[in-house]
């Protein structure tokens, strides 16, 4: 009712190479709040806003008769696409939407944090300097590390 429009998008089909009665997909789903969503005891009135999700992986396994008996899904794999503020399924939603904020950290915005940051700078320069380093002859190498 809230999404009558939906898609999600699904491609990118394949078999698990370790599981044959698994199947992976991707997706990017995209969806328009044309009617009101009901969470709960919360009832959100349309607000006509467009979201896309970020990429999300999915997978589905299967018994010997072919019936789906598990299905997990929601994971991004690459936070900075989308809408949503790098959250998927209905945190996503929500967010994108603006309708609420969720109290819990998975509900929240993903943000790098200052130790991410460091780390991701730093690592590069470290891995540069580590190969200069090492095509110093030993003489030399051991004057630089004193």
């Amino acid at each position: 009712e809230a999404f009558p429009l939906a898609s999600a998008n699904f491609y990118n089909f394949r078999i698990d190479p370790l599981e044959p009665n698994r199947i992976w997909m991707l997706s990017r789903g995209a969806y328009e709040h044309l009617g009101t969503l009901c969470l709960g005891p919360s009832k959100f009135p349309a607000t006509n806003k467009r979201i896309c999700l970020p990429p999300q992986c999915f997978s589905m396994s299967f018994d010997q008769n072919g019936l789906c008996y598990k299905l997990t899904g929601g994971y991004n794999v690459d936070r900075s696409a989308g809408d949503t503020q790098g959250l998927g399924g209905m945190f996503g939603i929500v967010t994108g939407l603006g309708l609420m904020k969720l109290p819990f950290p998975e509900g929240r915005p993903w943000k790098r944090s200052l130790m991410w940051e460091a780390f991701s700078l730093r690592v590069p320069q470290i891995v540069e300097d580590w190969k200069a380093l090492s095509r110093v002859k030993s003489p030399e190498r051991k004057k630089l590390m004193s």
